[in-house]
């Protein structure tokens, strides 16, 4: 209800159902006007991934999830023909591994979205593959990336789909 430019909100709750503590967050150090977000405590801080509506993509960081610095700028379309990512960045989110922060994407070629998938290791080194072409070394990141999130729940399957009796 404020507008283009619409601030972050934070609120909590113990169900999912009902909310309390609704406040506005402070975005500092940037101009801002966010419109998908995607928001995770990592390693004692809160780390807000923000897609700006003017194209970027941006993360900021938080000690106490209120009020938050900008960090740096992630991504922007790369505005190259053939690329995934040439027009339009859209809805993204973060994920942290054992070893480093990744960002899932999508993205708007002219022509059709994809998926894209970045792995950064310090703010301002990043590299992004896609996740949708078909080419081998993206599909076997993407694989990898699924069989070490969900192992144990592919173990757990195989022996149930095993020992059943059709």
């Amino acid at each position: 209800d404020e507008g283009a430019k619409g601030p972050v909100y934070r609120a909590e709750s113990d169900d999912g159902l009902y909310w309390n503590r609704i406040r506005k967050c402070s975005l500092c150090s940037r101009e801002v006007n966010p419109w998908h977000i995607d928001c995770k405590h990592i390693d004692d801080a809160y780390k807000l991934l923000v897609y700006d509506q003017n194209g970027d993509l941006t993360i900021w960081d938080s000690d106490d999830g209120d009020e938050f610095s900008f960090e740096g700028l992630l991504l922007k379309p790369s505005g190259k023909a053939g690329s995934f990512y040439k027009e339009w960045l859209y809805r993204s989110c973060l994920v942290k591994t054992r070893d480093e922060i990744r960002i899932y994407f999508s993205a708007f070629d002219g022509e059709k979205n994809g998926l894209g998938l970045a792995s950064v290791g310090n703010i301002g080194e990043m590299a992004v593959i896609s996740a949708s072409e078909k080419n081998q070394n993206d599909i076997n990141k993407f694989l990898r990336d699924i069989a070490e999130k969900y192992s144990l729940i592919f173990v757990r399957l195989y022996h149930i789909v095993k020992n059943r009796k059709f």
